[in-house]
């Protein structure tokens, strides 16, 4: 096995770790991978890890609860999960008896699954392909670069041909490990308006036509104040197209909470979310869970009804969800947050007689939502919308996935990508 120790552009475990979990949960939902096997396997650890952990509480699951928890991160099969079990008991981050009726589970906050994450990588599962794609996606958060420059300096670095290199990243576009432009190839990704946000987007509004250039402030402005905005409201009053190209770019993200009868689309600014985190690794999960999170309690104030559990004001909720209460009881608790519960991130019981009760695991995303919905959510402007989206929510989609559903594949973003790069 090559040992990269020319250069590395990532040596924070937990940057590193984020990107393990971040690629290998693109790969979980495709078949018969040609490479990256290493962060296929290694990412089904620590995503797993991510689903059956609470922070620093010692936690008990049935197999049972453990192999649902296992099927919303692509591990369908109970042999493959009995094997990524045994590893984790090798780990001792979880232990068992022989007949798997109860695992207890090590208490872990992120910032300890992301370590561990990257610690099995480099111990038993590194190979050149899903090394080299680890350090492209972090190098292109800040800038995009074209294919051929990445893959004349990461032939450098690693000692390979530069068809080798190549050849890597043009499968980690196939497999949409990366996102490329259709023009001049270039290779970037979700976390481009993450850092150094204002000078990139002062660029941006520099080339755009003065019409263009309104709608953007007047769109950023309103996203900056509320935080979350409805993305059928936003296509109603901003230009469409506009709205697309910023979609697919990353200036705005989407999200998706999904029902049995339809979904509902919420707009963000990742830069919201960029001050809970020490580091770069703003691609870890946790945000997408706090962006679940939020929409759901969005759901729940704008759109659900009394009858159900409407909540009325977020704050003493998750105030005694923060430290460490249950709420309830509440028919909405049963419904809205399923994926929450699947996904680790809050535990639900039913009640004797009706509803159910929730209490916070990961504590870190509840604070993350409480801060955002301190800084201003305002749900005026929504209260003259249809209120017939009263179903259950038993999804989410994140910006990554609901970008290539709803911005039109003829959006062209090379002259965005082309502005960045301009000194």
């Amino acid at each position: 096995m090559r040992d990269f120790k020319l250069k590395n552009y990532i040596n924070d475990d937990k940057l590193k770790g984020a990107w393990i979990l971040n690629l290998g949960k693109k790969l979980n939902i495709l078949q018969n991978t040609m490479l990256f096997d290493g962060l296929l396997d290694t990412s089904k650890i620590g995503l797993l890890l991510q689903v059956i952990t609470a922070n620093d509480i010692e936690n008990s699951l049935s197999f049972d609860e453990i192999k649902i928890k296992a099927k919303s991160i692509g591990i369908n099969s109970p042999r493959e999960l009995k094997i990524i079990l045994k590893e984790l008991k090798s780990l001792k981050l979880i232990d068992y008896d022989e007949n798997l009726k109860e695992i207890v589970v090590l208490g872990l906050t992120n910032d300890g699954i992301l370590k561990h994450t990257t610690s099995y990588f480099n111990e038993y599962a590194k190979d050149d392909s899903s090394e080299i794609i680890i350090n492209v996606s972090e190098k292109i958060t800040n800038m995009p670069e074209r294919i051929g420059e990445i893959a004349d300096e990461f032939s450098d670095i690693f000692k390979l041909k530069r068809e080798e290199i190549e050849k890597y990243l043009n499968i980690a576009v196939k497999y949409e490990l990366l996102d490329s432009d259709e023009q001049q190839g270039y290779l970037y990704n979700s976390n481009i308006f993450r850092f150094d946000e204002v000078r990139k987007i002062q660029k941006i509004l520099d080339n755009l036509t003065p019409d263009e250039k309104e709608e953007f402030l007047k769109l950023s402005n309103e996203l900056k104040e509320k935080n979350v905005l409805d993305y059928d409201y936003c296509k109603s009053k901003y230009d469409p197209d506009l709205l697309s190209k910023l979609i697919k770019v990353n200036i705005i993200d989407a999200n998706i909470v999904n029902s049995p009868y339809g979904e509902a689309i919420f707009l963000t600014l990742p830069s919201s979310f960029k001050k809970f985190s020490d580091s770069n690794a703003l691609i870890d999960d946790v945000m997408d869970f706090a962006k679940a999170f939020l929409s759901s309690i969005y759901y729940g104030m704008s759109k659900s009804k009394h009858s159900r559990g409407k909540l009325d004001t977020y704050y003493f909720v998750l105030k005694k969800l923060i430290n460490g209460d249950e709420i309830g009881c509440a028919t909405a608790i049963c419904e809205d947050y399923r994926y929450l519960e699947i996904k680790g991130v809050l535990k639900v019981r039913k009640c004797p007689n009706f509803g159910c009760k929730m209490r916070l695991l990961k504590k870190e995303v509840g604070e993350i939502v409480f801060k955002l919905l301190e800084d201003g959510i305002i749900f005026d402007e929504f209260e003259k919308q249809d209120q017939s989206f009263d179903t259950k929510i038993f999804d989410y989609e994140s910006p990554d996935v609901v970008k290539k559903k709803i911005a039109s594949n003829e959006t062209l973003v090379t002259d965005i990508l082309e502005i960045v790069r301009t000194n």
